[in-house]
């Protein structure tokens, strides 16, 4: 892992602001192994630029997160996936669009789009999805939901955890790739939808139909899966 600190000073007429940017390349390597269900990983590396900017003053959260997308060079696709309204199913919560407007000591949340009783670093017409007064964590950077909140004395806080007990998650990519050499982001084997007109994995991991999908000695009907309720 390698990192490089930049300061950059600009001088001005109303006082000076210092500008830190920390660019880190973190290249993360998961090495093969066992997996939790006692499956073989396997290698991967993903590249990733964060970019922290910190001006003027501390903020809550501390820094501002750019996800360098195109530097990632793994290949995987999203999974296509349905999620229950409300819930957020990644990790800090940070696809949430439920209406949580309180933090988890009770305070009410300060609205997104206005700067009483704190300034705001965070704003709707950057991130659409900071609406009323509900908690987000726009960017993912922190580890849970979170908003400004009315209490002078307090700028932010976490928000309560949503519930989410019945997250429904389809098992196909988007990719139309399948079995066990294309795992979903979950870890799970990739399927085919029984409901479109690709509903059968092949031998060299593909969903489509027809015979060489369809019926060959390695091949996967979900179709049937469906129809026997697995």
């Amino acid at each position: 892992m390698g990192s490089r600190l930049v300061t950059v000073t600009v001088m001005g007429v109303k006082g000076r602001i210092f500008l830190w940017l920390c660019i880190i390349l973190t290249t993360v390597s998961f090495i093969a192994g066992q997996s939790p269900t006692g499956g073989q990983s396997k290698t991967k590396q993903t590249t990733k630029a964060y970019v922290y900017a910190f001006v003027g003053r501390s903020q809550f959260p501390s820094a501002a997160y750019w996800d360098q997308n195109a530097l990632q060079t793994t290949t995987d696709p999203p999974v296509k996936g349905q999620y229950k309204t409300g819930c957020g199913v990644k990790p800090g919560g940070s696809d949430y669009r439920g209406n949580i407007s309180v933090t988890s000591s009770g305070k009410t949340c300060q609205r997104w789009d206005v700067d009483f009783p704190h300034d705001r670093y965070y704003r709707p017409e950057d991130y659409p999805e900071l609406v009323e007064n509900y908690c987000r964590n726009p960017h993912g950077l922190e580890p849970g939901l979170w908003c400004y909140t009315t209490h002078p004395s307090t700028r932010s806080e976490y928000c309560v955890d949503p519930a989410c007990p019945f997250v429904i998650v389809e098992k196909w990519r988007g990719d139309g790739r399948c079995g066990e050499d294309f795992p979903t982001p979950e870890g799970t084997p990739g399927e085919c939808n029984p409901n479109n007109n690709r509903p059968c994995c092949s031998l060299f991991g593909w969903c489509g139909e027809g015979s060489e999908y369809c019926s060959c000695l390695s091949c996967v009907d979900y179709r049937a899966k469906k129809n026997a309720g697995l």
